[in-house]
C-alpha cells in the first residue's frame, strides 16, 4: 500500500506503484528469524490455487465444500486440505 498503510490503497498508482512501499514488519520475521516460518510445499501452493480459483468463480459457494472437492481430488482429507490452503496464507503473513 501506499506508503506502506493500507487505508490509502486507492491512492496509489497500481500500473508504476510509484508511492508504494514494503511494509517490513512483515517480511521481518522471514529474515531474521526464518526457522520461525515454514516453507509451504510446492502441494500446498497448488491446492491453495485451487481454492483461491474456485472461491474467486464461485462467492456462493462454502469453503468447507470447496476444501471436501479439493480433498476428494487429491486423494488427502478435508483437514489436510485445509491445513495445505492455510499453510500458504501463513507463510504469506508470516
Amino acid at each position: 500500500a501506499p506508503e506502506g498503510r493500507w487505508t490509502d490503497a486507492a491512492d496509489g498508482d497500481p500500473a508504476s506503484w510509484q508511492g508504494y512501499r514494503l511494509h517490513q514488519a512483515v517480511v521481518r520475521d522471514k529474515l531474521t528469524q526464518p526457522d520461525k516460518c515454514q516453507v509451504p510445499t510446492e502441494q500446498a501452493y497448488v491446492l491453495n490455487a485451487e481454492f483461491n480459483q474456485a472461491t474467486e468463480d464461485d462467492v456462493d459457494v462454502s469453503e468447507e465444500a470447496v476444501l471436501a472437492n479439493i480433498a476428494d481430488q487429491h486423494s488427502i482429507s478435508s483437514a489436510r486440505a485445509e491445513e495445505l490452503v492455510l499453510a500458504v496464507e501463513d507463510w504469506t503473513v508470516c
